[in-house]
């Protein structure tokens, strides 16, 4: 198998990072503050991250023979969410910082990953890498903000009215929507993917913006968020190794799910804590660490595991 040099990916990278620091230099300038951030983050997630969760997972190819990607990209989240929950409850944290934690655990950036995986092992590790997403996006949409919202409300309301909100939520009605595409075979009207697909096209900038815009530093909660990033990227492709070992992946396969188990964190997890009232500040710092740590770690993991699995 043959490598390329990292470099290409850190360049086709350069426009995320420029997303963000726009943010920044908006938030900086004056010009933006934390409220225009939160109002980027609520539009994003009840409009364009509904848009992208349809036009991806609508037209993914779920095949029975790759089923186990999916599962995988599932599973990783499950584990990583499961074992956060422990850690703050066994720190005893106040429910916005833990729930902020366990989201920002719950949440895999697969954007991030795409362009170090296509410039090091090629188009065919690429489709891998976005079957392998499914699994995580059905988490988020699915998951995800039921978890936010536990920690973000009492249980009791939890119980009842954030029950209502998660399944009327648009990013649950957008993934029961693709699914039914999806598998009952059927290609959404074209009116709907024109539509839909430059709204999903907007999500990454908007999110890095907004994160951007949220971003004042890490004066605080720098301890919360390395705990989440360790959680994240060093537990995550720990987790990911263990599925390559139990599903018996090999060769490139192999490659795609640990890197991308040890992906950093979404930043849709600054969207989900700002919607359920969670510390905002921790998932925001936890992104910005984690992108930051991404850019070596991603690159260094790629060239080991290309010549363990060779």
């Amino acid at each position: 198998m043959t490598v390329a040099e990292p470099g290409f990916a850190i360049g086709a990278l350069l426009p995320m990072f420029v997303y963000f620091l726009i943010g920044v230099f908006l938030r900086r300038s004056g010009v933006a503050t934390g409220e225009h951030a939160g109002f980027l983050f609520r539009m994003m997630f009840l409009v364009t991250l509904p848009a992208l969760v349809f036009t991806s997972v609508s037209g993914a190819d779920l095949k029975p023979g790759t089923a186990l990607l999916p599962v995988s990209g599932f599973l990783i989240n499950l584990l990583c969410a499961t074992l956060a929950a422990v850690v703050v409850r066994l720190r005893a944290l106040p429910a916005p910082q833990a729930g902020a934690i366990v989201v920002s655990v719950s949440v895999m950036n697969m954007g991030y990953m795409f362009p170090f995986i296509l410039a090091t092992l090629g188009e065919d590790a690429l489709a891998s890498a976005i079957l392998f997403d499914a699994g995580n996006a059905v988490f988020v949409a699915t998951l995800c903000y039921p978890i936010a919202q536990y920690y973000g409300h009492s249980k009791a309301e939890f119980s009842s009215a954030s029950v209502k909100r998660v399944l009327l939520s648009p990013i649950f009605i957008a993934i029961a929507a693709a699914l039914v595409f999806n598998l009952g075979d059927v290609t959404p009207p074209s009116l709907v993917t024109r539509t839909l697909g430059p709204l999903g096209s907007a999500t990454i900038p908007l999110m890095l913006l907004a994160v951007g815009m949220s971003f004042g530093g890490f004066a605080s909660h720098v301890f919360d968020a390395m705990n989440a990033v360790a959680l994240r990227m060093i537990v995550g492709g720990l987790f990911g190794w263990l599925l390559v070992t139990l599903f018996g992946f090999g060769g490139t396969t192999a490659i795609v799910v640990i890197v991308s188990a040890a992906a950093p964190v979404g930043a849709t997890a600054a969207a989900f804590a700002a919607v359920s009232d969670l510390d905002r500040e921790v998932a925001v710092n936890a992104i910005s660490i984690s992108a930051l740590m991404g850019l070596v770690s991603s690159s260094a993991l790629l060239l080991l595991l290309s010549r363990v699995f060779a």
